[in-house]
């Protein structure tokens, strides 16, 4: 094989430009990559091997043994040229237009360099195993003049921001205006403070952080520790003091902190900084013996400290951040199993205090006591990570909602029993306390399910324990709506004339005033009873109009028993008389003329007494057989008939009513007035 040596073409001054090495690695590579895909054809390859094996066919003796081998062992080498090639591209992208390689202590310049030498290398990091030597030589000389780049770029932006943080006296209202004018600018200088942060910035995200916490850290060690400012008699009161101190500083860091996007950093420097000047003063050796004042003092700081710093944080940085009573509290075993105690010792020490009551007052105040309760712990377990926040949830949260419902379960036995017994004096407040206890119920539902409470500055939760319990809430309400029902239906039908009524109302129907009982006053009055003026709030009128409707869908039903039974004979003077007792009640329930209760039976007396006129049309179109009857077999086989008679219904407003209702109703009036067409 003959070889040809290659002579290297460079510019006219003599000197190789950075051009001319990527133009010659690019001739190389693309002739290496010839070499590969002929070795990569199976047929070519078997061909020279069986020539290889042979040796003595005059024809191929220009091709020596071992070339095979030689050119794998060349292919090899590409993965050198093409590392190198990427590297000489890096410089070139960040050099000047002529291509020439120029040394530069730009900030700007290093910057890019130090991003496209950090691509080269991510790029070629899979191949660095199955290399050879020279790509692994290669390789590691980049990457040392990467971290060469990165030490430099780092002292000095970090220099630049420490003397720039010095000159405007950060952190105070000044530097936070200086700082904030300097990130929010649009023009980027060699010297100014965003630069330095941004280089620094792509290279680790803490070297900022750390810059920013630095002189923090300095004025805490001085009034805290070094300082003798606060003497060691008074080492109980420090947790209250620095986190007063933070609270005054942070404002002036937390927007800087947020521009720059180092939440994840900072914060848990700040804490680890509290943590170490009250371990540094000896505060955890003393409070073993603390009082509990001391310790709920302490505990209400850190809590308070939490969801102050938590006002200042992205919402998509909160969830990953450890708050400070994880740090402080939840890690000291002793601690958290004394705070868990003494908040569900005290959650049910509130909700007992008018446990024995069951009037109007005691019901609100319980309450408002359960939903100021939830809601702060709400607040408190949102602070909370893993297995902590799962434990505050079921030793103080679900025992609180509980406690809650068994005080309401026993509440709703003692109204139970006391409509029971009730007289017209008392049964309005009697259903007034029913009302505000499904009104609380659901009130409190509604809390559990909330992502947070009104004014309460808590993360969404996704606490399966709290939907469980607002489904139990919800299903107790529900129960309580039924029970409340059906007792106030025993009530109406035991001591009320309701039932003589409708054991008589069949004979009112057929035989007129004669057989009608008088006595209706009592169930009206007991009736009109949902119409008073305690019923005031939307809630409670909603909860209102869905017992009361439950109650005129007992009535509608027990009246439509009577009304449209087949064996009832009816005259006319006994349906007037049905309908004004019907009026009646309907007056009672709805406290004027609505129907909004009873549409079903106020349709089919109407219709009863012809009040539309629509009797005698309806006769007129159908035939009767030899009792004078309506045959309501045949009008249902007559399928154009029976579309007709229900399109007559439908048009006089009769929705509820059916043709075979109708019907029946027409053959069972007998002194109507019907037209002389009959």
């Amino acid at each position: 094989m003959t070889v040809n040596h290659h002579k290297l073409c460079i510019s006219s001054n003599g000197c190789p430009s950075t051009s001319d090495l990527a133009r010659e690695l690019s001739d190389a590579e693309s002739s290496l990559h010839h070499v590969i895909e002929a070795l990569n054809h199976d047929d070519e390859l078997s061909i020279l091997n069986e020539i290889e094996n042979q040796g003595s066919a005059a024809d191929f003796t220009k091709t020596p043994k071992g070339e095979i081998m030689k050119l794998h062992s060349m292919s090899k080498e590409i993965g050198c040229l093409s590392l190198a090639k990427s590297y000489i591209n890096a410089i070139k992208k960040v050099s000047p237009s002529n291509g020439m390689v120029v040394k530069t202590t730009s900030m700007k310049h290093l910057v890019e360099l130090e991003s496209q030498l950090r691509l080269v290398l991510q790029s070629h990091h899979q191949d660095l195993d199955m290399s050879s030597k020279s790509f692994k030589a290669i390789y590691q000389e980049i990457s040392e003049r990467h971290e060469k780049i990165q030490r430099h770029i780092k002292a000095n932006a970090i220099l630049h921001i420490r003397k720039t943080l010095k000159q405007v006296t950060y952190p105070s209202q000044r530097a936070l205006q200086f700082i904030l004018s300097e990130l929010e600018s649009s023009e980027c200088t060699e010297s100014d403070l965003k630069t330095h942060m941004q280089a620094i910035g792509q290279i680790d995200g803490r070297l900022v952080s750390n810059e920013l916490v630095k002189p923090i850290v300095q004025r805490v060690r001085h009034h805290f520790l070094t300082s003798g400012t606060i003497p060691q008699e008074k080492i109980m009161k420090i947790p209250h003091l620095i986190i007063a101190y933070l609270r005054q500083v942070i404002p002036y860091t937390a927007p800087v902190v947020s521009t720059v996007q180092c939440e994840v950093y900072f914060y848990p420097q700040i804490n680890a900084l509290i943590q170490h000047v009250l371990f540094q003063r000896g505060y955890f050796e003393k409070i073993g013996d603390a009082s509990p004042v001391v310790l709920t003092n302490f505990i209400q700081d850190v809590l308070k400290y939490d969801e102050f710093i938590g006002d200042s944080i992205r919402a998509e940085c909160s969830e990953g951040l450890s708050s400070l009573t994880e740090l402080l509290i939840c890690k000291n075993t002793k601690l958290f199993d004394w705070w868990i105690k003494a908040q569900r010792n005290h959650a049910i020490y509130l909700l007992d205090r008018k446990a024995s009551e069951v009037c109007v007052a005691a019901i609100t105040s319980t309450t408002e006591s359960c939903l100021s309760l939830v809601c702060s712990q709400r607040l408190k377990v949102s602070l909370l990570r893993g297995v902590n926040r799962s434990r505050y949830l079921q030793q103080i949260i679900v025992p609180t909602c509980m406690h809650y419902l068994d005080l309401q379960h026993k509440r709703a036995t003692g109204l139970r029993n006391g409509m029971n017994t009730s007289t017209m004096h008392n049964l309005s407040a009697n259903i007034n306390q029913w009302l505000v206890m499904i009104e609380s119920t659901r009130q409190m539902a509604r809390v559990l399910t909330n992502d947070h409470s009104p004014g309460s500055s808590s993360k969404s939760l996704d606490l399966q324990g709290l939907h469980t319990l607002s489904e139990s809430f919800e299903k107790f309400s529900d129960a309580m709506v039924q029970e409340c029902t059906h007792r106030y239906i025993d009530l109406l039908m035991e001591r009320s004339a309701l039932s003589s009524f409708l054991m008589t109302a069949g004979h009112l129907l057929s035989h007129g005033s004669v057989y009608h009982q008088s006595g209706m006053e009592d169930v009206f009055m007991i009736l009109n009873v949902w119409n008073g003026d305690f019923i005031s709030t939307p809630n409670r009128i909603n909860i209102r109009i869905e017992i009361v409707s439950k109650i005129c869908t007992f009535l509608q039903q027990q009246l439509l028993e009577v009304l449209l039974d087949e064996s009832l004979e009816m005259i006319k003077e006994g349906c007037r008389e049905f309908w004004l007792v019907v009026e009646g009640i309907v007056r009672a329930v709805n406290g004027s003329d609505e129907q909004d209760f009873f549409g079903r039976l106020n349709g089919i007396c109407r219709f009863m007494l012809d009040e539309d006129k629509i009797h005698g049309p309806i006769c007129n179109l159908l035939d009767r057989d030899d009792d004078g009857k309506i045959d309501i077999f045949l009008l249902e086989a007559d399928g154009t008939l029976y579309e007709e008679v229900e399109s007559m219904i439908r048009g006089k407003g009769y929705v509820h009513l059916t043709v075979s209702e109708a019907c029946s109703i027409l053959n069972r009036v007998q002194t109507l007035e019907i037209t002389s067409e009959l």
